[in-house]
């Protein structure tokens, strides 16, 4: 039996042998299925936008609708450069390069390297007309055709065609959206570099887009650079100062888009979705996604979102003069300035209500929410804490002592754990530390129930980035997102459920048909008995430990939450829950610098995350009334002495409340 590549021999012989009026007979035979053209060939490469919605059905933004620029207005660099790599006998031929197959065959054949042979406007016949299946009739109507727009158009419509057609992977269909996504200009304002580097990138977009691999894409612009001079298309001085140009990627910006930060999670949900339901390889889900006139439906609300905008526009300029940095508005943004991120979801379903990646998507586009993997700081130890409960060693009343102390884990070096402030409080209960947030406990208890197990409880809570069993684990020293610390306390706020986190509801295609809808996927992980001391605990925090401070702002309503602090006031957390809703907010900057400065020791997560994270709630819950936390059957409550563990005396100086398992 014959294999493709004997096949296509036998064809690529047959084509360059064939007398021209039995070509004219099979191309009368194939163009009854050949699609019909138009009289314009620029009026197929329009394509409707996709467009993304609120959940409400707000619209957001738009995504693709290429941009049409006319051969004038496409600079002659580039059509240089795209010609030069992709077809350099173009004006030679008739939409086949009968030469160009024979070399790219006996290269497949009797080379390690594989080739290509299509031409421009064969490749334009196959992206405007055929799917990308790796059939061989589909390549021989693509010919046919390739041949049927050669005797109906122009060389230069074709090019315009072409050039406004091809991919250039960040979603950039056409040089015009090309030039914009990554030099922030026109497709006439190339320069040779430029237009070298884009000329690159449609072989193989994922491999060689600068924004993902710069060093792959600029050795392929000098490869194409040396291809331009040895074809003499350009001369020895522009070759060496175009191999010289530094190149600066700039994206332009759409001012105009809404949401910004949760529009790119959206997009990134949404191609994953593709590859995983439609088996489509990553550059064809981002076409799907930029140019199939695709509806997308969201979780968010738009409300919530605004109010989550003015809470960290209006805290963090707080911040900034509390730092005493220059004013951001007004500085160069060069300077150093610190950078926030807010995470708002539906605990019960995991419906993102609002996700905000930094203070700034004009500025930096870089999502923190989702990308950004910062320690976690005492945000992490309620972890420590539910896996020392569920060990049966320990009750929320059981004594522990504060204390300097060594530990040794393993093989690994000395551990020293020091509490904020290097102050220690002696014995006290379990619920009283995690309200003082004592490091020296939590390094106690995950040196008792191991950092292994710690690690299989925090995955139950959806943490999935790869924490290694260090002790210091029990302090928040590895990288979680804020996306992953909001869906987490989502579970206190569900009696033990776990909803993973989603962005899209629904996905319509053009005519109006489903493609995607999300169902919220939803397990059990926590029995309510073992998680609810935990909640109470967590509320422990809030009425009377380092989050009290949402008390003395006037809110009432039940609360569980935890700060969170890393070294040298790098970062600063505050993940707190309500029946309702679970919300994270990190404050930091980008380059790892300490919050401190003349004017503050240094911010925490009560001084720098909680004043977004309460500014945001009082304005969600405005006028709503409170929810409470289910008490579930098996729980019951006991007052004791916060030192002792026991029932009050008149020698205490503390009671409180905790909640224990009967």
């Amino acid at each position: 039996m014959l294999n493709f590549k004997k096949i296509a021999i036998i064809f690529t012989i047959s084509i360059l042998v064939i007398p021209p009026t039995i070509f004219m007979i099979l191309l009368a035979i194939y163009s009854g299925e050949l699609p019909k053209l138009p009289e314009k060939l620029n009026e197929i490469v329009l394509s409707p936008p996709t467009e993304i919605y609120d959940s409400r059905g707000k619209l957001l933004t738009t995504l693709g609708g290429r941009k049409l620029v006319s051969i004038e207005r496409i600079s002659q660099n580039f059509q240089k450069a795209i010609l030069t790599v992709e077809d350099s006998r173009f004006v030679e031929h008739h939409g086949i390069d009968k030469f160009g197959i024979l070399r790219a065959i006996f290269m497949n054949i009797f080379s390690s390297r594989s080739q290509g042979a299509s031409t421009i406007t064969q490749q334009l016949a196959k992206n405007l007309f055929f799917s990308f299946e790796k059939k061989f009739d589909r390549k021989i109507s693509e010919m046919f055709l390739a041949f049927q727009i050669e005797s109906q158009y122009s060389k230069l419509e074709i090019l315009e065609a072409y050039c406004n057609q091809v991919y250039f992977g960040s979603g950039a269909f056409g040089i015009e959206k090309a030039a914009e996504t990554y030099f922030a200009k026109s497709a006439s304002q190339l320069n040779i570099a430029e237009s070298a580097m884009l000329a690159g990138i449609p072989k193989w977009p994922s491999k060689y887009n600068p924004y993902v691999n710069f060093k792959v894409s600029k050795s392929r612009q000098e490869l194409i650079l040396k291809m331009m001079y040895d074809n003499k298309v350009i001369d020895a001085k522009e070759f060496k100062e175009a191999v010289a140009f530094e190149i600066e990627l700039k994206r332009l910006v759409n001012t105009s888009e809404i949401a910004p930060y949760f529009v790119n999670h959206v997009k990134n949900e949404a191609t994953e979705v593709f590859v995983e339901k439609y088996n489509l390889e990553p550059e064809k889900a981002e076409q799907m996604l930029y140019y199939g006139g695709l509806k997308i439906y969201t979780t968010l609300e738009f409300d919530v979102h605004q109010m989550a905008q003015r809470a960290i526009q209006r805290q963090i300029i707080e911040l900034d003069e509390k730092l005493g940095f220059k004013d951001y508005e007004e500085s160069d943004k060069k300077i150093k300035y610190l950078q926030a991120s807010l995470v708002a979801i539906e605990p019960q379903s995991g419906r993102i209500l609002t996700l905000i990646g930094g203070r700034d998507h004009n500025i930096s586009q870089y999502n923190r929410a989702t990308k950004s993997v910062r320690q976690a700081g005492s945000g992490f130890k309620p972890f420590v804490y539910l896996t020392a409960l569920q060990s049966g060693k320990y009750t929320p009343k059981t004594v522990i002592e504060d204390k300097k102390l060594e530990l040794v884990w393993k093989k690994q070096k000395p551990w020293r754990p020091k509490n904020f402030g290097n102050k220690y409080y002696g014995n006290l209960i379990l619920k009283k530390a995690l309200m003082k947030s004592l490091n020296s406990v939590a390094a106690q208890l995950i040196y008792d129930v191991t950092p292994e197990e710690v690690i299989k409880t925090a995955s139950k809570f959806g943490i999935r980035t790869d924490l290694k069993p260090y002790l210091s684990l029990s302090l928040g020293a590895q990288g979680v997102s804020p996306l992953e610390m909001a869906s987490a306390y989502g579970v206190f706020a569900t009696e033990g459920v776990y909803a993973k986190p989603f962005a899209i509801i629904r996905i319509d295609d053009y005519l109006g048909r489903s493609l995607i809808e999300n169902f919220v996927k939803s397990e059990v992980v926590f029995t309510p008995q073992e998680i609810f001391p935990l909640v109470d605990m967590l509320q422990g925090v809030v009425d009377g430990g380092t989050g009290v401070k949402i008390r003395s702002s006037g809110i009432s309503r039940p609360i569980g939450g935890k700060t969170g602090t890393t070294n040298e006031s790098v970062d600063a957390w505050f993940n707190g829950f309500m029946p309702d809703l679970a919300c994270s907010v990190w404050v930091g900057f980008d380059n790892n610098s300490p919050m401190k400065s003349k004017k503050t020791r240094g911010l925490t997560g009560a001084s720098g995350a909680l004043p977004i994270w309460i500014d945001f709630i009082k304005q969600v819950t405005d006028g709503k009334s409170a929810k409470h936390f289910p008490i579930p059957a098996g729980i019951e409550f006991e007052n004791v002495d916060s030192e002792t563990g026991n029932p009050p005396t008149e020698s205490t100086i503390e009671v409180l409340k905790v909640a224990l398992v009967k």
